[in-house]
């Protein structure tokens, strides 16, 4: 408790492990390092409200100024810690070291950049910061067309963000359809006739082999033989665990900083958290990382319990979410295990994707369904059997269940 504990990055992760350690009484300093100039700030927003109105609307901060300084976090911005060094329990910076008794990584994840002739001559935009928010922003009008690589759900939300401004959208998917490894095909076929239904052209099984420039256009050469023409180029081609640092220092790597139950990594002095970890989930019986708002503050609290009060928790059902146009996607749990699942159609804007192993309920996906969702996620925690014809059912009072 009297230890001096740094924390590199300032994202939900880094920020709530800071105030929950202060609220747990710990009484060693902590430092809180970031790499931005802002004060740390709600990422979600950045592709959703953040670029929906003119002028740029800045996201919510994590914390008001002043919790920093009530709360006795020295919050160091505009620097990137470049080294650890195990033996001296150092972190180098800006020309300085900082001493640590425990070091936690809170480094979040980065974009993929595709490999794509050309791409590397064009001008184009990534989404991660605040700055690369406000640099789409400006970019923004009514008769721009702009081309999105990528049919995730950083695609899919900045095309209905787009959209909500008059500019026109283009999507650009490897997959046979958008969110191909995240939900159901007919989540997807729900999501993509939300988007063509608004106006964006969404071209699945399409590969980017290449991109020039003519005059004021991009231009992106397709396999399919097609040239598409725009005015401004977004990658949205997913993110990979920002483990830099860790992999230098010569920690376990495996699809992120690998670490234990406590979030403990290789070296004993060492944690790492949220996006950038890959940490063992009891319930499914596996190694997952996951970005999501909800394991970064899960593992936040876990952590500060830990450090704290020598408790381990184990971490909640994982949690995921995206608002496009006036529909919202709420998933609950992992369903890639699934043997069955069960559609529940309640209108022709809610519906409801259950997924099953043995019977037992394992994740679920919900549009414009809240009390669905709900009732999913205790019912997964819960992991009773659930008969398949009652979830079926539309007449069936789900919370009957619980």
């Amino acid at each position: 408790m009297h230890e001096n504990i740094v924390i590199v990055g300032s994202g939900h992760a880094g920020v709530n492990l800071a105030a929950n350690l202060r609220k747990k009484n710990w009484i060693g300093s902590i430092s809180l390092i970031s790499d931005e100039k802002y004060l740390p700030y709600h990422r979600p927003p950045l592709s959703k409200i953040c670029l929906q109105t003119q002028p740029f609307t800045n996201p919510p901060l994590l914390k008001p100024d002043v919790f920093y300084k009530d709360n006795d976090i020295d919050l160091i911005q505009c620097s990137r810690v470049i080294s650890i060094d195990k033996a001296k329990k150092t972190v180098s910076f800006n020309d300085q070291t900082l001493s640590y008794d425990k070091l936690i990584l809170a480094t979040g994840s980065n974009p993929v950049t595709p490999s794509i002739n050309g791409l590397d001559s064009t001008k184009y935009f990534h989404l991660r910061t605040l700055k690369e928010s406000e640099k789409i922003s400006k970019s923004i009008d009514q008769s721009k067309q702009f081309l999105i690589i990528g049919g995730g759900f950083i695609g899919l939300e900045l095309a209905a963000s787009l959209r909500k401004q008059n500019a026109q959208a283009s999507i650009f998917e490897t997959e046979s359809r958008t969110l191909n490894r995240i939900t159901h095909p007919i989540v997807s076929e729900y999501i993509q006739k939300l988007h063509k239904d608004k106006g964006v052209h969404i071209q699945c099984n399409t590969i980017v082999e290449s991109i020039s420039q003519e005059s004021d256009k991009i231009l992106l050469h397709t396999n399919n033989g097609k040239i598409f023409h725009g005015d401004e180029l977004i990658i949205g081609t997913g993110s990979r665990p920002n483990i830099d640092l860790a992999l230098n220092a010569g920690l376990d790597i495996d699809n992120g900083i690998k670490v234990n139950q406590f979030n403990q990594t290789s070296d004993p002095h060492i944690y790492a958290i949220g996006d950038c970890c890959n940490r063992y989930n009891k319930k499914y019986n596996a190694d997952l990382r996951l970005e999501s708002i909800q394991n970064a503050l899960d593992q936040a609290k876990s952590l500060s319990s830990y450090l704290c009060e020598g408790i381990i928790t184990e971490p909640s059902i994982p949690t995921f979410w995206s608002d496009q146009y006036d529909a919202k996607l709420n998933i609950a749990g992992i369903s890639s295990n699934a043997d069955t699942y069960i559609a529940r159609k309640q209108s022709s804007e809610e519906l409801t994707i259950w997924y099953l192993k043995n019977d037992k309920v394992i994740a679920i996906d919900a549009i414009n369904s809240p009390s669905d969702f709900i009732i999913g996620k205790k019912i997964i925690q819960s992991e009773k059997e659930i008969p398949k014809e009652y979830i079926s059912d539309i007449h069936f009072d789900l919370k009957l269940l619980l």
